[in-house]
């Protein structure tokens, strides 16, 4: 039986879905960009809603959420969908560099649809690309990039744990910033279990954002 907790949650990332639906006809521009970002949505808001149903680090931050709060949630998440998806296009034989629209073209557009400031998020999905990018290429986990993700979600809900000037992505190592002057408060990104609900959010996204992009 779901929480009283993980109720509340389901119905403002319900209000999310809802209004993501009504702004997204006013950025595509065809039915298959529709699915796509469909896609990407369904994807990062699957994710999200795991991970602040289970991250006990971000709670205190969390408090009983709210839309603005569960729109920068599913922003980052979809971020990562995005990712992905481009990692996968990128490995095919017959890719076409120029049959696709930039990243950043998409990423502005789950910006608008997700109802977050185009200022506050712009730069930060080509960092956050960065960051998933790297550790893929040169780790087999996920770590850096999922302490990052607590980092800067704590940022949205108002606890800033790093000091974000100080912060040169992507991150190689911990070390990088963990170090004083760039550490403020490293108590949620201690936790091994949050570090895997991030890990688990993102692979539990990235099957429903499959399941989506399959349906006829």
């Amino acid at each position: 039986m779901s929480s009283e907790f993980e109720e509340q949650n389901s119905k403002l990332f319900d209000e999310v879905w809802n209004n993501m639906e009504e702004k997204l006809p006013k950025v595509i521009v065809s039915p298959q960009e529709d699915k796509f970002l469909h896609s990407l949505a369904m994807g990062g808001t699957v994710a999200a809603e795991l991970f602040v149903n289970n991250c006990a680090g971000i709670r205190p931050y969390w408090r009983e959420g709210s839309l603005v709060k569960a729109n920068e949630t599913c922003l980052l998440f979809s971020f990562l969908m995005l990712s992905q998806t481009y990692r996968w296009i990128n490995t095919q034989p017959d890719h076409d560099e120029t049959s696709n629209l930039p990243k950043e073209v998409i990423s502005t557009k789950l910006i608008y649809i997700f109802d977050t400031i185009a200022e506050r998020w712009m730069e930060e999905f080509q960092k956050f690309d960065a960051q998933f990018n790297y550790d893929l290429d040169n780790h087999p986990h996920i770590i850096h990039l999922s302490g990052l993700v607590i980092a800067k979600l704590c940022s949205a809900y108002g606890h800033q744990c790093l000091d974000w000037s100080k912060v040169n992505f992507p991150v190689h190592e911990f070390k990088d910033i963990v170090q004083p002057g760039v550490l403020i408060d490293g108590a949620p990104l201690r936790d091994q279990q949050d570090i895997n609900v991030v890990a688990t959010a993102i692979s539990t996204g990235i099957d429903a954002m499959n399941k989506y992009m399959e349906q006829e």
